[in-house]
């Protein structure tokens, strides 16, 4: 040893535990323990041997210094520009010093690969859409699940109310990864709502919640408030036992768990054996708590190790203004990018247009074509990728009868159910003109679906809809994507969504989602009318079914909510939630949820309840079917709403 070095320290870590994954790119391994010789003191700081004399030197590392290190996988949608994907590296260096900070210095990432163009998409431990109106969201202890779909999906970007800005390396979208990761990982449930129930044990809503109180939301204790599971954008604690309040009890934390965060994370991550090899400390266990947000040491360990590996030539992002045919600024339109990486060619959700019509296009590259089309199907678009940044597009009519559109029966809504295995997909497009020629069809199923399946949907008369079928080389549950396209009766059709197929186990709770996050069905256990399990599949409809209610407007998509077989409800209620992004919609009053009713064909209202801390409207519900978030629009300063604020 040199002399030189005298006094500088070393940090040993002794590998005692590995958990595997499924996960294809992770190396067969989810994370690792380790014991070390960080020997941090109650507040944090280590405390590491040091360099003596030359010579053979013992370092010792404490069981109870224990570090899981986890092995993260992140997907990008799009052909993303070297600018965000520095900003994504930065992101992830960041959330795994929150990580460290949120779990007392024995939790972080030790490897992230970050890829874009839709590598490893399917493998992906977080995936990021190109859509601006993805809600965060993630399944409950999916880093171990043997469905490899239960992931995390976020959106482009994330400022706490909005998908349309506010970069991933800023706190509000980095600590929004952390808390994520606390379901994905931690296994822990959120502290801002509760779900309720009746006397029979039915669910009948959702109120909200606050672990462990209001006060966390703006107060200047942020290194030492909890829970972050509740207010990730100032708290950096999990709530222990000497913090587990009555507030806390009546989370759905509480409510499923019926323990505190800390007893969560220790339940799941100790070591098991009889001569235990590693400890994990609590607040309480330790005496204090570890204040932050403090940064990982990376003086000491060169954590975390980020790979990027970039699969495209990342081109500059696209402005894009869309207009009706009347020459005004068109809100909530569809915009979707074609483009062709690889052997076919994809089409990339990029969400809606905001309220003077604007979007950023990501992904796109010259000779790509930008798709638009408004919320019901009457107009649409398109425009060729070329060197430009920023595009103008005037929508026009879908049909040749102009008349015609906005009538009862002519806006087109995509329709998925499930087979029974789970290895096929019935499609239905319902509200179209009646023709002769058939609508043609793409899937793009997810992961382990095999290839892309094309097939004609027919109309029957018997139906009054186009039908059609497709089936996978296997069950390809998560994301998959669908695209129909043709002309009936006159009319013009182009419908782009991206479903969800998801496994229904009876004897277990189940969250159904839209891949976007804006739609979780809670579904209890055994509340199916048969015992089988089942498939479910949750899409955005393309076009939104209408008319709609007078004076109200679509708040972002209808979602559709179809189970395998001749399910058409629950036997117990559920409960939904839905979301809404105030910057794409715009100021709002009277939310509620609505339901289509295909035979009168019309939105009869289910009403709702509104937690406008994460901006969701809730309501117990029994039937599945097209769902839609719906309010009144506030026209003038003048016309004033007073929300209501609730209280735990």
């Amino acid at each position: 040893m040199d002399r030189a070095a005298t006094g500088q320290p070393i940090v040993a870590l002794l590998q005692v535990d590995e958990r595997n994954t499924k996960r294809a790119a992770h190396e067969e391994w989810a994370y690792r323990t380790y014991v070390t010789s960080l020997n941090l003191s109650s507040n944090g700081l280590p405390r590491p041997d040091r360099t003596g004399q030359p010579g053979e030197q013992r370092v010792t590392v404490h069981r109870d210094d224990a570090l899981v290190l986890f092995n993260i996988v992140v997907s990008i949608e799009w052909d993303a520009d070297k600018g965000y994907l520095h900003m994504v590296e930065d992101a992830f260096r960041k959330a795994s010093d929150m990580l460290y900070d949120v779990t007392d210095g024995q939790m972080a990432f030790g490897k992230v690969s970050i890829y874009d163009n839709g590598k490893h998409w399917a493998d992906a431990d977080f995936q990021i859409s190109t859509k601006n109106t993805v809600r965060p969201y993630a399944f409950i202890s999916g880093i171990t699940s043997d469905d490899t779909a239960h992931s995390i999906r976020v959106g482009r970007f994330w400022n706490g109310d909005s998908g349309s800005q506010g970069h991933w390396d800023e706190p509000t979208g980095y600590r929004t990864l952390v808390h994520e990761f606390g379901h994905y990982a931690l296994n822990l449930h959120d502290e801002y709502f509760v779900r309720t129930v009746d006397g029979q044990g039915h669910f009948t809503g959702e109120a909200p919640a606050a672990c462990t109180g209001l006060e966390v939301i703006d107060n200047d204790r942020e290194a030492v408030n909890a829970s972050m599971m509740y207010y990730q954008y100032n708290a950096s604690e999990l709530a222990g036992n000497d913090r587990w309040n009555v507030n806390c009890q009546y989370t759905e934390q509480g409510r499923i768990h019926g323990e505190s965060d800390w007893a969560t994370v220790v339940r799941h991550y100790m070591d098991n054996s009889d001569r235990p090899r590693w400890e994990l400390n609590t607040p309480s266990s330790r005496g204090s708590i570890m204040a932050g947000p403090a940064t990982f040491p990376t003086y000491l360990l060169p954590f975390p190790k980020i790979d990027v590996k970039d699969f495209g030539q990342g081109g500059a992002p696209r402005q894009l203004t869309v207009y009706d045919p009347s020459g005004a600024p068109l809100p909530n339109a569809l915009v979707a990018l074609y483009t062709t990486p690889d052997a076919y060619t994809i089409a990339i959700d990029q969400g809606l247009t905001g309220q003077q019509g604007n979007l950023t296009v990501y992904g796109a590259a010259e000779k790509d074509t930008i798709q638009v089309a408004s919320f019901n199907g009457a107009y649409a678009g398109a425009t060729t990728v070329d060197k430009r940044l920023a595009y103008e597009l005037t929508l026009s009519s879908t049909s040749a009868n102009r008349l015609r559109i906005g009538s009862d029966n002519n806006t087109p809504y995509l329709s998925l159910v499930p087979g029974s295995e789970g290895d096929s997909l019935f499609m239905e497009v319902q509200g179209a003109l009646a023709g002769s020629l058939p609508l043609n069809a793409i899937v793009i199923p997810g992961q382990g679906g095999g290839d892309p399946q094309s097939t004609s949907l027919a109309y029957s008369p018997a139906k009054g809809a186009y039908s059609g079928q497709v089936s996978f080389a296997g069950v390809g549950l998560g994301s998959g994507e669908v695209r129909v396209s043709g002309v009936t009766g006159g009319q013009w059709i182009s419908i782009n969504s991206n479903y969800n197929l998801m496994q229904v186990e009876n004897r277990k709770r189940n969250e159904l989602a839209s891949e976007d996050g804006n739609l979780q069905l809670f579904v209890g256990a055994n509340s199916l009318f048969s015992s089988a399990d089942a498939y479910a599949v949750v899409l955005p409809t393309g076009y939104v079914p209408g008319p709609l209610p007078e004076e109200k407007q679509i708040l972002g998509n209808a979602y559709e909510v179809r189970l395998s077989g001749a399910t058409t409800g629950l036997k117990k209620p559920g409960v939904l939630r839905m979301h809404f992004h105030p910057e794409v919609v715009g100021k709002v009053t009277e939310l509620a949820i609505y339901r289509w009713d295909p035979a009168n064909k019309v939105w009869r209202q289910v009403g709702g309840a509104q937690n406008e801390i994460d901006d969701a409207v809730t309501a117990p519900v029994k039937k599945f079917g097209i769902y839609a978030l719906m309010g009144k629009r506030i026209i003038s300063d003048t016309e004033l709403f007073f929300p209501v604020l609730f209280r735990p």
